[in-house]
């Protein structure tokens, strides 16, 4: 019994052979076009890096090799060419992605460093830990889905730049919009400015924030250099008053001196600030001055009543002593509405006379 079911057996695998041989070499039919599709891909794949600027030249050997093996029928050793194929492209990949997250990963530090000395309030957590993410992926993952989330990361940042730049136009361009109209209603032709202000915001509606940046940088100066000269002009002007009232000429004049000194280097901000500090200081002083011009008056004109009364009574007592008629005098003596104007007008001569010897 036993020799019969050996027989039986040994009959059974013969007959089954044709299948076996007929089931290895579907196996290997499919396998060898696993690696010819695989080889394909990654030719294409080889071109697009090519293009990208990488070196793909150790990876065409290899691959030129493995479809050398395939063509002769050597699979196994296609099989171990395309392993080492896949390795030294990864490798490559890893190469080139490094690179561009290192570049992403600059810029994102670059721009939220500049909006941040900007005095934009910025958030950047979520970006880096996409960043991370990517990171973790290239190194542990699919090299894949870096490409993916490279793209998302990118998105992002330019999310994130946008948002920040329209902050950052807000902090910017108010102050630039509320100086030009300031000096606009202070009587200042602004054409000019306003002429520039709107090339400026097309730059950004279009945006072009390099651009933007350059002339709204250039337009905020020139808002500058606008009000600085305003302000001398001013300054100037509260030079001359205080010569007029009697006041210290000497220092101011310095100042404004130093002022226009200050302008014409271009250092505008400095100008405004000492414009601004001395008109405060002029303006006490020429208010001190008129204070003291005006009691000066009034001293003149309390005098001035008190010698014309005294004037006119001396000449009517002379003129009775004397037997002439005094009503000339009497009668401007009794108009104390003419007697009040013939004594401001000496008074207004008598300070006429003060402001030259002064």
């Amino acid at each position: 019994m036993e020799e019969r079911g050996a027989e039986v057996e040994e009959k059974e695998a013969v007959e089954k052979a044709p299948e076996r041989e007929e089931e290895g070499a579907k196996i290997e039919e499919e396998r060898k076009k696993e690696i010819a599709q695989k080889l394909e891909e990654y030719e294409k794949e080889m071109d697009k890096l090519a293009e990208e600027g990488l070196d793909v030249g150790p990876l065409r050997r290899i691959h030129s090799l493995t479809k050398g093996k395939l063509e002769a029928g050597e699979l196994e050793g296609a099989g171990e060419l395309l392993r080492r194929f896949e390795i030294a492209h990864r490798n490559l990949i890893k190469k080139k992605y490094s690179s561009k997250i290192e570049e992403l990963q600059r810029r994102l530090e670059e721009r939220a460093g500049y909006f941040a000395s900007q005095g934009v309030d910025v958030e950047t957590e979520d970006l880096s830990g996409l960043m991370d993410s990517i990171k973790k992926e290239l190194e542990e993952g699919d090299v894949k889905r870096v490409g993916g989330l490279i793209e998302e990361f990118e998105r992002r940042l330019a999310s994130f730049e946008r948002d920040a730049y329209n902050m950052l136009y807000q902090r910017r361009m108010i102050p630039i919009i509320n100086g030009i109209k300031s000096l606009e209603e202070r009587g200042v032709d602004v054409s000019r400015l306003r002429g520039h202000l709107e090339s400026v915001k097309e730059l950004f509606m279009g945006g072009d924030y390099s651009g933007w940046e350059r002339e709204s940088l250039q337009l905020e100066r020139n808002v500058q250099a606008y009000e600085a000269n305003y302000l001398l002009n001013r300054l100037r002007e509260a030079v001359v008053k205080l010569g007029e009232v009697g006041g210290p000429q000497g220092v101011y004049t310095q100042k404004y001196n130093e002022a226009v000194g200050a302008y014409r280097e271009g250092s505008f901000a400095a100008v405004i600030e000492m414009c601004e500090s001395t008109l405060k200081e002029t303006e006490r002083v020429i208010e001190m001055c008129e204070s003291t011009l005006k009691e000066t008056e009034r001293l003149y004109e309390e005098h001035s009543h008190r010698r014309l009364k005294e004037s006119l009574l001396e000449l009517i007592t002379r003129g009775e002593q004397l037997g002439v008629s005094t009503e000339p005098y009497r009668e401007t003596l009794s108009r104390s509405d003419e007697l009040t104007s013939f004594s401001r007008r000496v008074g207004e001569r008598r300070r006429k006379g003060f402001l030259k010897r002064a």
